[in-house]
């Protein structure tokens, strides 16, 4: 039997945590849990580069600035669920 591999690319777990994420039937709660998962990984391994929120980049911005680019708390409207992120 082959030798188990004790490695992976942590860019194919950000990627396939991403697409769960992003899906639509995934829920704050699980997207909250991926992002336990898969955050503390980046910073171990630095690669880290930060998130955006999908609403956000999606449709929110371009709300937001069609309301007059409101500051919070009324902004909070326009970001999206707090854990439905894209991990870059």
């Amino acid at each position: 039997m082959g030798r188990a591999r004790k490695t992976f690319e942590v860019a194919m777990l950000k990627d396939r945590a991403n697409k769960l994420i992003a899906l639509e039937s995934t829920t704050n709660d699980q997207a909250e849990i991926l992002g336990r998962l898969l955050e503390p990984i980046l910073h171990a391994t630095g690669n880290y580069r930060g998130f955006n929120n999908i609403y956000w980049l999606a449709q929110g911005c371009d709300e937001w600035k069609a309301a007059g680019e409101p500051t919070f708390p009324e902004k909070e409207q326009f970001i999206g669920p707090k854990y439905k992120v894209h991990y870059y």
